[in-house]
């Protein structure tokens, strides 16, 4: 299903590309355009989509650590990797070097050092954070894109637009406006005849929130609950009052009440609606425990109105239900998945009582994740699913997140390539079958994705490259990202270094991601990004699942998941001493470490 709306959204991008005054002079502002709406588009691969973080945001989680550190709330021991990732952030982000007019390098050392006193690493973290706030970062991203658009720059684009894309959705867009106001801007029917085109989408980003109220359709115990409600400004509208007009009233007519959230203050509709659902979640979990029976049902459809100046609601938006998180993922098609089950079934080796309930438990709480609602639910579900799988370590006093990190390890590095050059290679097909056809077809490999690392991997790069340019004026990201994967894996060491980096990231994240789970178990803390990390966390479940059915269907004999995670340390890390065994070139073996053979598919 996903592939097949990446297919529909490709073709209606490379179709809007002919109300462009001449796409090829406009190759920046048209690799600007695509690289957000791969960022923002709800399917892609958690790879290309922004970071949850970036310099500024990094500060501040930094000064929160060492906060937490005195309130005795967090550990000591988060200090050196929260540390660790914004000192890189800060030593690759551009605009920052442009924003912090102190010694950055000198800076950054004190920061690190950990013989220095904390009131002194304190200090220089809040002069960095003072120079790069998120509306000073914002301004000075706009100008200098702005600048390499113009140029075409594509390696600076892509680094800027990423950490822009971070800044807007850390100071409260939400992604659904940011996408759409990128289509908005440049795809439907727009005619762009210069990059100076690019000021009309920043303009839409504002740094004044707006008031908004927003109408929700429901059935359930509401109407009991009408004087609680008004403390959160959530009020109750008659049907059949005359401040609901008759469209209003159509939209919500299967609904036996309808609410009215007001003074919601957001930077956009979509924001807007979310918060507004929060409230209205907040009221109903309040009364869950005083009504255990009470079942609510909710509108997919909300009518959000931005409030003018005089209070009064004008310009009006119909958003539908934003999709859930849970459900950002590759999906298989009912009959592929019904004789996966099948085959999962017959096969699966794990054969014990309590190895089956282990892994049914892990099953139930990623079921649950589904089901849910709540943001904060969903996320608790999904760490205790993939912590109830990780063996216990033989090392007293070692750390559940310090296992976590170690036991998932050799499962999200040996997925990391194969499932980008999977896509890569749907994405060419989805773009021009017959030109991807064409070219693949001249390297070896039993399959497209095994062709595909070969034409990476070949001294005519660049030459077989035109191949995929030719006739083609708009295939910018495309080509893009195809020399980026050749950077990544033209050599071993290439691989190794991408590796290393990869599981840096995912440390750094599982980190956080930890923190952020004792902060809402322990005192109730709202995270603003918890969407992001949700779908992070659901994609390492996903993974070491999926790993573990394979592993445990395939017949080598792991009668545990023990068994399963063992076999993998042991896979990664004669991965890592094979891979470095290669000096300076492939010769021959490039499939082999690119795309691993860890387990068939079911």
């Amino acid at each position: 299903l996903h592939l097949s709306i990446r297919r529909q959204r490709q073709m209606c991008i490379r179709d809007s590309f002919n109300h462009w005054d001449n796409a090829d002079s406009l190759r920046g502002l048209c690799f600007f355009t695509q690289l957000i709406d791969e960022m923002l588009f709800e399917y892609s691969l958690d790879s290309y989509k922004p970071s949850s973080m970036n310099s500024s945001s990094l500060c501040k989680e930094l000064l929160d650590v060492y906060q937490g550190v005195d309130d005795r709330t967090i550990n000591k021991s988060n200090i050196k990797p929260v540390t660790s990732e914004l000192c890189s952030a800060l030593e690759r982000d551009v605009v920052a070097k442009e924003l912090i007019d102190i010694p950055l390098f000198k800076c950054i050392k004190i920061i690190k050092d950990e013989k220095l006193s904390k009131e002194e690493r304190i200090s220089t973290i809040k002069l960095v954070r003072d120079r790069i706030s998120t509306d000073k970062y914002k301004k000075k991203s706009e100008e200098m894109i702005a600048i390499y658009v113009d140029s075409n720059d594509e390696d600076k684009i892509r680094s800027l637009t990423r950490n822009y894309i971070t800044t807007l959705l850390n100071m409260g867009f939400h992604r659904s406006y940011i996408y759409h106001g990128n289509l908005k801007a440049f795809f439907h029917n727009k005619k762009v005849v210069s990059c100076d085109h690019i000021h009309s989408f920043f303009s839409i980003f504002s740094s004044d929130q707006k008031k908004y109220s927003v109408y929700l359709g429901i059935n359930g115990v509401i109407p009991h609950l009408k004087e609680q409600m008004e403390a959160l400004q959530v009020l109750l509208v008659d049907k059949g009052s005359s401040s609901l007009k008759d469209r209003e009233r159509k939209q919500f007519e299967n609904f036996s009440e309808v609410l009215v959230v007001k003074e919601i203050l957001a930077f956009d509709e979509y924001s807007a609606r979310q918060l507004a659902e929060d409230r209205v979640g907040l009221v109903l979990s309040i009364a869950g425990l005083f009504h255990h029976k009470s079942m609510v049902e909710r509108s997919g459809q909300a009518i959000i109105f931005e409030i003018d100046r005089d209070g009064r609601e004008c310009k009006r938006h119909v958003l539908g239900r934003p999709t859930n998180p849970m459900h950002k993922c590759i999906d298989a098609k009912p009959q592929k998945a019904a004789k996966q089950f099948e085959k999962f079934m017959y096969n699966f080796s794990l054969g014990s009582r309590d190895q089956f309930l282990k892994f049914f438990r892990a099953a139930q709480l990623h079921s649950n994740a589904i089901s849910s609602e709540s943001h904060e639910s969903r996320f608790i579900s999904l760490w205790t699913a993939l912590e109830s799988l990780v063996p216990s370590s033989e090392e007293l006093n070692t750390p559940i997140v310090n296992q976590l990190i170690s036991a998932t390890t050799p499962f999200l590095s040996l997925d990391y390539l194969p499932r980008i050059i999977k896509r890569m290679v749907a994405d060419l097909y989805n773009w021009d079958f017959k030109m991807t056809r064409s070219v693949l077809g001249n390297f070896d490999g039993v399959n497209y994705s095994e062709r595909l690392v070969d034409f990476l991997v070949d001294d005519g790069f660049e030459e077989n490259l035109k191949g995929f340019s030719k006739g083609k004026s708009d295939f910018f990201l495309l080509i893009s990202r195809l020399r980026y994967l050749r950077s990544c894996v033209e050599s071993p060491a290439r691989v190794e270094k991408l590796l290393e980096n990869h599981g840096q990231r995912v440390s750094w994240q599982i980190r956080r991601i930890y923190r952020v789970r004792n902060k809402i178990v322990h005192d109730g803390s709202r995270y603003p990004q918890i969407e992001t990390l949700t779908e992070n966390l659901h994609d390492y479940l996903d993974i070491t699942m999926s790993y573990i059915v394979r592993l445990a269907c395939d017949g080598r004999k792991t009668n545990s998941i023990e068994d399963v995670f063992q076999l993998m340390r042991i896979l990664w890390a004669n991965y890592k001493e094979g891979l470095s065994l290669y000096d300076g070139s492939w010769s021959g073996k490039a499939v082999d470490y690119v795309l691993p053979r860890i387990a068939p598919p079911l």
